[in-house]
């Protein structure tokens, strides 16, 4: 009886322990289950979250303005084969709040800093929030999207020779010259193969970097305080499409005409001459264009704002004293020429271009200079006591030149209201790295009978169509007749549908290819 007790014992002890291990198997099987679920729907959460945000990237890409006004209707929603699953990502702090997500700021083309969600975003970023939810598991991905100035103050394909050279750069927002300590590097490099590329004689200073595939030549007393690299890889250069640039600007209605030996010049619209020009004074640029199918002579100043463009060459025997409000473009074919009276009193605010070469000497430039040509050992840039300083306001970064379109009584459009007459004036607003078209603008209303001067600023499209019939209806400027109605919304719609044909563009920047000229700051799950 107790073998037979025992052995019942023993049976039960074994059934017991195994039903402990079919137990500890059968849990450990779910929650292996369950945690691979948890590993799988966080994973896809995650993935949801970076579609999202490499749509938006996508999105801003191609329209630098997306989401930049934070207006509703820019959401970005991505749905995942699982039923529920989504990547949700909006501009529009409301949209984003309702769904229960951070939202995302566009400070790419900011004058400064701006709040976002969280965190402060600097001028120049693209700060992007993306959610992914997969039934209760959510995920946030952030990132930060940097577009940094163009990084060099002289670019040559061709060799670059200078004597008695400093070149530095200043962060944006800084007036020139600045304080010691706002002082940034300002580099240079040539992609000519050349014995020497670059050639650096006594006197010069350079603040930032020197590179080139070819050799580099500095002569005593020559100071470089980046490094210097020989024998490195060939660098981008911006390439702009000067013939294409000259020839949309023929094409612009309204274009004065001014040929041979001419006395000073506002340019406040479109100029062109169609075969060469000498100016015997200053060159004044009011957001205009001046445009050259041949050379181009200023025996003055090249002052205010706006775009030079000449299919051989320029030459500028004079410089404008220091503004803060002078932003200018000079692109040529040929030799662009700059001759000053002295560093301290000659100046030259903005871009220079050639698609041959560049010789300047007695004066200072603010902003950049490029040198492009197709043949590298014919081109280059040659400059004696210059000081560059390399800055991404002054139009080293951005020129452009907004349209101004105008109805007067009688004359059609122009652009300039105070040139008598009276009517209304757009002024589109350009993203100021791109060119691209923003979403509001300026309008003046010039009246010289009713003693009416007026300017509206930051309209919508549909805001600029009606303010300008309730105007033409209110003040009658010209006589109102469904003519003169269908002629203004026409110009409106014009400008809307077409911005790049009222605008010409030349921003180092923008003609870099995307990987060049942005750069990934962040990428991180929240």
């Amino acid at each position: 009886m107790r073998r037979r007790g025992a052995s019942l014992a023993t049976v039960l002890l074994l059934l017991a322990v195994l039903s402990v291990l079919v137990f500890t198997v059968a849990q450990s099987s779910i929650l292996h289950l369950f945690f691979s679920t948890e590993v799988d729907s966080r994973q896809h959460a995650r993935n949801l979250a970076e579609s999202a945000i490499a749509r938006a990237l996508a999105e801003v890409l191609q329209n630098e303005t997306y989401g930049a006004t934070h207006q509703p209707g820019q959401a970005i929603t991505v749905t995942g084969p699982v039923a529920g699953s989504t990547g949700y990502l909006s501009f529009n702090q409301g949209e984003a709040s309702g769904q229960g997500s951070p939202y995302s700021t566009n400070n790419l083309a900011g004058a400064g800093s701006v709040p976002g969600d969280h965190c402060a975003v600097p001028r120049g970023v693209l700060h992007l929030m993306g959610t992914g939810r997969v039934g209760q598991v959510v995920q946030t991905v952030e990132v930060m999207y940097y577009r940094p100035p163009y990084p060099k103050g002289l670019a040559s394909s061709g060799p670059i020779a200078a004597e008695a050279l400093s070149l530095m750069g200043l962060p944006a927002g800084v007036p020139y010259p600045g304080q010691p300590a706002d002082r940034l590097p300002g580099s240079l490099f040539s992609n000519n193969r050349g014995t020497p590329a670059i050639d650096l004689k006594a006197g010069s200073d350079i603040t930032g970097d020197v590179a080139s595939p070819g050799t580099i030549s500095l002569q005593p007393g020559v100071r470089v305080a980046g490094e210097v690299r020989p024998g490195s890889g060939p660098q981008p250069i911006p390439d702009f499409d000067l013939a294409a640039m000259v020839g949309r600007a023929k094409t612009v209605a309204g274009t004065k005409y001014i040929e041979g030996v001419v006395g000073p010049q506002t340019v406040d619209w479109y100029t062109g001459s169609t075969t060469g020009v000498t100016i015997g004074g200053d060159l004044t640029l009011d957001n205009g264009v001046l445009w050259v199918d041949g050379s181009l002579t200023v025996q003055g100043a090249i002052k205010g704002k706006g775009v030079v463009l000449a299919r051989d060459r320029i030459t500028l025997i004079g410089g404008a004293s220091f503004r803060a409000d002078n932003a200018v473009a000079l692109a040529c074919g040929q030799e662009l020429d700059l001759r000053g009276g002295g560093q301290a009193d000659h100046f030259f605010q903005g871009v220079l271009y050639s698609e041959k070469s560049i010789q300047a000497s007695d004066l200072t430039v603010l902003g950049c200079a490029v040198a492009n040509s197709p043949d590298p050992a014919a081109g280059g840039i040659d400059l004696k006591n210059v000081t560059v300083v390399q800055t991404p306001d002054g139009a080293g970064n951005a020129v452009g030149v907004p349209a101004l379109v105008q109805m007067v009584q009688d004359r059609g459009p122009r652009p300039n209201t105070n040139r008598g007459g009276g009517g209304i004036s757009i002024t589109p607003k350009f993203d100021p790295y791109t060119g691209k078209l923003m979403d509001s603008h300026d309008v003046h209303i010039y009246m010289p009978a009713d003693n009416y001067d007026k300017t509206w600023r930051n309209l919508t499209y549909h805001q600029v169509k009606a303010l300008a019939k309730r105007l033409y209806d209110k003040h009658g400027a010209v006589p109102h007749n469904q003519s003169t109605y269908d002629t203004i919304h026409k110009l409106v719609d014009d400008i809307w549908a077409n911005p790049q044909g009222y605008v010409i563009w030349l921003a180092p920047n923008n003609l870099l290819p995307p990987a060049e000229k942005s750069h990934m700051l962040l990428w991180r799950l929240r």
